[in-house]
């Protein structure tokens, strides 16, 4: 069954389809494994405010250490955000080709 999208969408498509394949190449390395894949976790479940840090003991440490938990927090969401982004791209541009495959998508793209 040929779908009726437009020339954009096809590009689109096929943009995702080919970061999708760098992206798995990449995640398919011994770095991206034993290196990145452990520093992210490492930086999402093993971080925490050290309240010995000298910073905390100097003007108002209560708001120093809000400070230093809200930039915690958000490290460690954006370590999760980048893993999860890049498997979701992995896995789309999978489902891409699997219609490609299928028939569902033009012709017109290349694998």
């Amino acid at each position: 069954m040929q779908d009726n999208k437009s020339k954009e969408e096809l590009k689109e498509i096929q943009k995702v389809i080919d970061e999708s394949q760098w992206l798995n190449e990449m995640v398919n390395t011994r770095g991206w494994k034993e290196v990145v894949i452990p520093m992210l976790e490492g930086r999402m479940t093993h971080a925490w405010i050290d309240p010995r840090d000298e910073i905390f003991s100097k003007g108002d440490g209560k708001e120093a250490w809000l400070w230093a938990e809200l930039n915690l927090f958000y490290a460690r969401d954006a370590a999760r955000q980048l893993l999860e982004d890049v498997f979701a791209k992995v896995e789309q541009g999978k489902a891409y080709l699997t219609e490609k495959k299928g028939g569902e998508l033009s012709e017109r793209m290349r694998i």
